[in-house]
């Protein structure tokens, strides 16, 4: 068994942050959250360096009332020999995977200090969404 990994965790940068909350509601219960959320790479082999962008928001009455945007990147070093498409299948589904329990983190500690109830955001499903991708990728239009 080879005690080398193909992917090593090397640091996670929180690379941007901004919060705003509306000053005269102190409750968000009413209020849904949304999430979208954007994952970009850059590869100077060996290191491979995936960028995730969160944004969250809740509305209320068609008003942002609690609006969270935080950008992380995970630096991985990538041994040697490993394939285009087992890098491009961790670049899209693993390192956005390691990466997002730290963005939940910022949102949490963030909406925690606000003085409103915390946002816990879900787990989310990096298969899927890769798959979703790939499928609009190669639709044509």
């Amino acid at each position: 068994m080879d005690s080398n990994p193909p992917f090593t965790l090397q640091k996670i940068d929180l690379l941007d942050v901004a919060f705003h909350r509306a000053e005269d509601d102190t409750t968000a219960t009413e209020s849904q959250t949304k999430l979208q959320v954007n994952i970009s790479r850059r590869t100077e082999l060996p290191i491979l360096y995936v960028t995730l962008e969160a944004d969250v928001w809740q509305e209320k009455e068609g008003q942002r009332v609690v609006e969270a945007k935080v950008k992380m990147g995970g630096q991985f070093l990538v041994a040697d020999g490993v394939e285009a498409s087992f890098l491009d299948g961790f670049a899209d589904i693993n390192a956005p995977a390691i990466i997002f329990p730290f963005v939940r983190e910022t949102i949490a500690s963030l909406t925690a200090r606000a003085g409103i109830p915390t946002v816990l955001l879900q787990p989310l499903n990096f298969v899927d969404m890769a798959q979703r991708r790939q499928q609009q990728l190669s639709q044509p239009e």
